[in-house]
Parts: C-alpha cells; structure tokens; sequence
C-alpha cells in the first residue's frame, strides 16, 4: 500500500489500459482514502473495492479518496463530474446478498454507487459489479450463516442496475 507521507513521483501518467489499483486491507478509513487519492494522483483509473466493510473494504473511504482527488483538480460541479465519470471502479457483491429478491439486490448496488461517488451524484455509475463469491461457506464471514443463494436472482437485479444506469453498459 502506498504511503503518501513518503511516496513521491517525478512523473504522473494515467495508465489507459485494465492495470487496476485494490483497496483489500486492514487499514484504516484515513490510510484507504489516502491510497485511492494516491493512486489516482500517479495516474491510476480503475479502483478495485467490495461491498464489505466489517474486514477487508470500506468503499466509503475509496469513495472520499476519487472525490477528494477529483475536487483539487476540479473547482466546477461539472468538472467534478466528468472527472469521476473517467475513473473505472469495480466493485463486489458478497454471497450474502446473492438473493432472488432484485429489489434488494438493486439497494445494495445503490447504496454502494452512493457511498463512492457521493448521494448527490446521479450521473457518475459503478465501472462493473462481480458477484465477489458464488455461495456462503461456513466460518467465511458471520453474515454467511444459513444463507442461500440466488445467483440468477442477483443477476436480475444486476442487470436491472445497468439498465437503470447504475452500473456500466
């Protein structure tokens, strides 16, 4: 992970093809936040999260990094905009909200567009969503305690998040 107190580039480029910058880690909101920041300032556009945050993600933090790099590049609402339209970011559905129920397949994803791009943010949609894993193993996560599955269910409310302009064509 990249340390921004002592992380230094001579040289920014943005990096135009699928090289992708994770967030997975035990760190702290603040550390996550100035990860993304840096890393979208060294010229990454594609940040990798999950809709996780009790071990392993916290798309809110990965969300207050682009704003915050988008803001001091950008001082108008527009700009803003187009400057999150151009960062790519994959995002995962856990097991546990793999339900046949694509209402609440659809809250999740909304819920997770919010807290990356901001609630106010209506233009700005998730790069692409993976199911992060296709079932609930015992002793993976206490969310995954006699849940069952509905991978054709979660892929109808995913693709009811694309044609609602949630998630990337």
């Amino acid at each position: 992970m990249c340390n921004t107190a002592t992380t230094t580039a001579t040289t920014t480029a943005t990096i135009e093809n699928n090289v992708t910058f994770g967030t997975a880690g035990g760190s702290s909101a603040a550390s996550k936040s100035n990860s993304v920041f840096t890393a979208l300032s060294h010229g990454f556009r594609r940040i990798d999260t999950a809709m996780e945050s009790q071990f392993w993600y916290n798309s809110t933090a990965v969300g207050e990094g682009l704003r915050r790099f988008c803001t001091s590049r950008k001082d108008d609402a527009t700009l803003l905009r187009d400057c999150m339209d151009d960062i790519h970011v994959t995002t995962k559905l856990p097991p546990w909200e793999l339900t046949a129920n694509v209402s609440r397949v659809m809250e999740v994803v909304l819920k997770e567009k919010e807290e990356i791009f901001g609630a106010n943010n209506t233009s700005s949609k998730l790069g692409a969503v993976l199911i992060h894993a296709p079932e609930c193993w015992k002793g993976w996560h206490p969310n995954c305690v006699g849940q069952e599955v509905d991978l054709f269910g979660a892929w109808r409310g995913l693709e009811l998040g694309v044609a609602e302009g949630l998630i990337m064509r």
